[in-house]
């Protein structure tokens, strides 16, 4: 039976320390799984059959009848796992027979326990550790039944563990740790309230036999060998609160093993205890994970990615932190913390629950020895100890630093008075805040919030998880000193109907130190896509990566959404969810369709929260590579081909593919798609390019190097990162530069003086809030570098007293329109005052004979409009966008300009007016 829990047990804490650990036992069979009877040693729990007096009475209507009867007894107790607990209910919801018995049997454990009360009252304290001595000369003495190796193991580790007790206990006891004065081990059944049935002789007796019982039940399950079966590694959940595993909500009872990720949501927490695969007593150790903590098994031994951790152990152990260090603990209580920061270079496509691959300067780890032995730190930098009543920090690959606490044991009742520097009063600290909403109004719960602002001058980047309001509030340390800040905002997993907000500026507004984003970020609906892919023979393909992205039309980057890739099943369909349901204006969302065998194909959709995303899509087509042949090479080299991705800014994307050259300098046949290639030498030194041109047609196509200097490989690709799982051949990969417009922003306070600019409408009334960039052409291929300057005031000011000579300007409204000043427009002119018309977007209509029949079963036309007049140097616009009869053929957000509008690769010449209407035909 259970115990019941004293009447002053904290509500936070599990109240049933017998039945902490669930039984793992088959259907209807003997038990496999132990729980802690006395916090130290194994404990096979006891099955109850049903009472074959009630099966008679009321016999069972179905086999699942039957099965739910024999876990009645045990689910009264408390006794049964997660899995057999859910079975229970559900059907006792709809069995009114089984739930009669389930009643019946509750009812029953009720007055038990009463009667264990009454008998009880009065009676004199078990002398203390007896249920202990007990249990080592039942299974540590010398007659036990158990293997020789298995009884010395066990002997040696009990000489620890006691001579461990003692040491904590130093003779008195003195002021203990909170959680073991709130009954933190399992003791407390045995000296407090909750064990008062065990006080009276009769249930003394009555105790004995159960426990012998017990023990031959677990002398049961050892192997033929006499050996003790093997054991697993896990954390078993003792209680949890806003806790989950892969999105789903953990609860007492479960377990997780090898590699599973336990994360604890702001305000959330669980408790846990962690079973190693060692021969010695198990658990290991208790942890207690808050503060938006993720913990992961790996290779059998936490791993603390990010939170804080309370452990109190019984034997030495050690944790992992998410940046490779170990921490070595003894006997005793700790407290880690691990505080995950977001990348420096504010790396915002890295997934927010990505585990455990953080960068070393990521992690900033706390190590606090509350009471107990010296815990090690080891690092690449060699071991470093924190002792009883210290804090260490260390980040990155910076020095320990140990702080004393003052002269005393740490406990949790001193333990923030520890905290705060003696003699000093503590420090304001500047915040940023803000919150997260659905559409429908709902508070954003769990929603990983990631920002990069201005603070002394520098770039800061955050990132947190809101809680229950939908609230987040992020320590910056100062105040900060530019009106923005750069936001990413992602639903919680589970919340697959929602879209992410992409990289995007948003407005601050301040109060003394601290600044909150003005308005708040709303999470939209976000309309799956659903496709298929063929190839060029109209067969499906199976395993094509489908990787959405978002392009920037105006400036050429391109953002890699990685952590939302799909691949194409055995019919060629794919799904893909959670893609940004809007995004900034001068943005579009594509699809690179990547696989091996096929030349990466570029495909254009709509935002996934405009009407237009419900419209279903044509299938995708993916052409076969080509096989070419190079000629005119250095012979036997090394060497490597570059090719372009049509479809992308041409700096920002290309396949790797190696190969060697024969004894001639060829390389007889090579699979290729169809765009430019790039031959470079694979060797020391400076990566030089050359352009590879056709010069061949007969038989196979034959290419060469063109004559020339040979040019630096950073003066015609980006810095490009290679996409996982692009191509099982390790010498074949697709490398994309992923960046976004808002990447790299003016830091520091904006000048208070020097030159201004004054963006207008066409009526010359200021512009607000419209977004300045300076773009200065020094990129690969003369690609703009651009930098992110600030919001127009209300009345459409902004200072550009940053600008650099070499850069010019692109002004972006909140309602797509635009406006470019040039670097020699900016140069020539010594007004303090520069001003300049930005131009609404204009409106085109499809025309009849562009559009597809009414019978045709896909309803949607893709246009590619090429910006052909002047407008910046370092960019050259390409604005995909969709007509189709729910917006009856109208597409409304072209910035005008003359343009090459593309339909099934077929141009159309085409003048767009500002804020006016023009049909294509």
């Amino acid at each position: 039976m259970s115990h019941v829990p004293p009447s002053d047990w904290p509500s936070d804490w599990p109240s049933d320390w017998s039945s902490e650990r669930p039984n793992e036992r088959p259907i209807g069979g003997r038990p496999h799984g132990g729980g802690a009877s006395d916090g130290f040693g194994p404990r096979e729990p006891l099955h109850q059959p049903p009472n074959p007096a009630d099966l008679d009475r009321f016999p069972p209507a179905s086999p699942d009848c039957a099965r739910v009867r024999g876990w009645l007894r045990d689910a009264a107790d408390g006794d049964l796992g997660a899995a057999e607990t859910r079975a229970v209910e559900e059907h006792v919801h709809v069995c009114r027979a089984c739930s009669i018995e389930l009643s019946r049997a509750e009812h029953e454990v009720l007055r038990l326990r009463q009667a264990f009360r009454e008998m009880g009252a009065g009676e004199p304290k078990l002398p203390a550790g007896l249920g202990r001595r007990i249990v080592q000369r039942l299974v540590l003495d010398e007659t036990s039944i158990l293997p020789a190796a298995t009884m010395a193991a066990a002997r040696a580790e009990a000489e620890v563990r006691l001579a461990a007790e003692a040491r904590l206990r130093g003779g008195a006891e003195g002021r203990r740790p909170e959680w073991l004065a709130r009954g933190g081990w399992v003791r407390r059944g045995w000296r407090g309230r909750g064990g008062a049935f065990l006080r009276s002789p009769l249930t003394q007796l009555v105790f004995m036999l159960v426990l012998l019982l017990g023990l031959g039940v677990g002398f049961a399950v050892l192997d033929e060998d006499g050996a003790l079966p093997d054991r697993v590694s896990r954390l078993v959940v003792l209680d949890a609160d806003d806790a989950f595993h892969g999105g789903s909500r953990l609860s007492r009872g479960q377990n997780l093993g090898e590699n599973q990720v336990l994360q604890v949501r702001r305000g959330g927490g669980a408790l846990v205890e962690w079973s190693d695969a060692t021969e010695f007593a198990q658990p290991a150790a208790r942890l207690r994970l808050s503060g938006e903590g993720n913990v992961q098994l790996h290779n059998g031994v936490p791993q603390l990615v990010n939170g804080r951790v309370e452990v109190l152990t019984k034997r030495p152990v050690s944790l992992v932190m998410g940046d490779g260090s170990e921490i070595v603990l003894g006997i005793g209580q700790y407290v880690i913390e691990a505080d995950l920061r977001v990348d420096g270079d504010f790396d915002l496509v890295r997934p927010p629950d990505s585990g455990l691959s953080s960068r070393p300067d990521d992690l900033r780890v706390t190590v606090e020895v509350l009471q107990g032995d010296t815990a090690k730190v080891e690092r690449v930098s060699g071991p470093a100890f924190v002792q009883a009543g210290q804090i260490g920090l260390y980040q990155g690959s910076g020095a320990l630093v140990v702080r004393q606490g003052g002269g005393f044991v740490a406990t949790a009742d001193n333990f923030e008075e520890l905290r705060q520097p003696v003699n000093e009063e503590p420090l304001a600290e500047a915040r940023l805040s803000g919150h997260v909403y659905e559409s429908t109004g709902s508070p954003g719960v769990g929603t990983t919030v990631a920002m990069a602002l201005s603070v002394g001058g520098q770039a800061l980047s955050l990132g947190q998880v809101t809680g229950p309001d939908g609230s987040f509030s992020l320590a910056t340390g100062a105040s900060a000193d530019s009106p923005f800040a750069i936001v990413l905002a992602a639903p919680a997993s589970v919340r697959r109907d929602l879209g992410v907000i992409t990289p995007e500026a948003r407005v601050l507004t301040r109060q003394a130190l601290d600044a909150q984003v003005s308005l708040p970020l709303v999470l939209e609906n976000s309309v799956p896509v659903i496709g298929i892919v063929h190839d060029d023979l109209g067969q499906t393909v199976q395993g094509v990566q489908v990787l959405p992205c978002v392009v920037d039309e105006l400036f050429g980057h391109v953002l890699c959404l990685t952590t939302e890739r799909a691949f194409t099943d055995e019919l060629g369909r794919f799904r893909i969810e959670r893609l940004p349901s809007r995004l900034p204006p001068g943005q579009a969302l594509v699809l690179l369709l990547l696989h091996a065998e096929l030349e990466t194909t570029v495909v254009a959709v709509p935002e996934r929260g405009d009407e237009m995303a419900a419209v279903v899509l044509a299938p995708m087509v993916a052409r076969h590579l080509q096989q070419v042949a190079l000629h005119q090479l250095p012979p036997n080299t090394s060497i490597e081909i570059l090719e372009e991705v049509p479809g992308l800014p041409p700096e920002c994307a290309a396949w790797r593919r190696r190969a060697m050259t024969n004894g001639q300098g060829r390389v007889e046949l090579l699979s290729v798609g169809y765009g430019a290639m790039w031959l470079r030498l694979i060797g020391p030194g400076q990566a030089m390019v050359r352009r590879l041109v056709l010069d061949d047609l007969s038989g196979v196509p034959r290419y060469a190097p063109v004559v020339g200097p040979w040019k630096p490989l950073t003066s015609v690709f980006s810095q490009l990162q290679a996409i996982p799982d692009s191509s099982s051949d390790a010498n074949v990969r697709i490398e994309v530069a992923s960046s976004f417009r808002y990447q790299h922003f003016l830091t520091g306070a904006s000048p208070g003086s020097g030159r201004a600019l004054h963006a207008l409408d066409g009526f010359g009334v200021g512009v607000v809030a419209a977004e300045v960039f300076a773009v200065d052409p020094a990129g690969p291929r003369g690609a703009a570098q651009v930098r992110f300057l600030g919001f127009t005031s209300n009345s459409g000011a902004l200072s550009i007293a940053s600008r650099t000579s070499t850069e010019g300007l692109a002004i972006v409204g909140h309602d797509g329109g635009t406006a470019f000043v040039t670097p020699e427009a900016l140069n020539a002119s010594a007004a303090a005052t520069v001003s300049v018309t930005v131009q609404r977007p204009g409106r085109v209509l499809v025309h009849q004979s562009l559009r597809p029949s009414p019978m045709a079963p896909y309803r949607l036309v893709a246009v590619e409009f090429r910006r052909e007049d002047a407008s910046l140097p370092g960019i050259a616009p390409v604005f995909r966008r969709f007509a189709s009869d729910v917006h009856a053929w109208e597409i409304t957000d072209v910035p005008p300009g003359e343009y090459g509008a593309y339909i099934n690769g077929v141009k159309h010449a085409i003048v767009v007016p500002p804020d006016g209407f023009v049909i294509l035909q």
